[in-house]
């Protein structure tokens, strides 16, 4: 496990997620009314995925289960990478879609890496490819922030 700490696993917190509430500011009552699912959605998606972050950040690395602890907690990230990407944006955030998506598709990817490197005996490859996965889906996560607080630019 010291490994994957050590190696790019601590959580990576995309600003957006702190930002969230003001990329919706701003709109009007009717708009309000549209955006309010989404934006109920968005918010419950952050704020678990800061929440199962911090329990990552929190793992102990010398517990004699921080292997299993470390793995199911990835699972409980990828559920809610998973449900970020399941909402259903209205038109005027289209985009958001396909990089919640893309951020869902590799999230699954490193998990599976990560299980993967922790089946048998450690396989830093398997880790180092995963930790690239993981950190490619935070950047993701990072860009659909960045189009919720500028929609007009994809």
């Amino acid at each position: 496990m010291k490994k994957i700490i050590h190696n790019g696993m601590r959580f990576v917190k995309p600003y957006f997620l702190l930002l969230l509430p003001l990329a919706f500011s701003g709109c009007g009552a009717k708009e309000d009314l549209l955006l309010a699912p989404y934006r109920e959605g968005i918010e419950s998606s952050a704020a678990k995925i800061r929440e199962i972050g911090g329990r990552i950040d929190a793992l102990d690395p010398s517990a004699d289960d921080a292997d299993a602890q470390l793995l199911a907690t990835l699972d409980e990230m990828e559920g809610a990478f998973k449900e970020l990407a399941e909402l259903k944006a209205p038109s005027d955030f289209s985009h958001a879609e396909e990089l919640a998506d893309n951020a869902s598709n590799l999230m699954t990817d490193a998990v599976t890496l990560y299980h993967d490197a922790y089946s048998q005996a450690y396989d830093g490859t398997a880790a180092e490819q995963a930790a690239r996965e993981y950190d490619a889906a935070m950047q993701q996560l990072t860009s659909l922030g960045d189009y919720l607080m500028n929609p007009s630019s994809p």
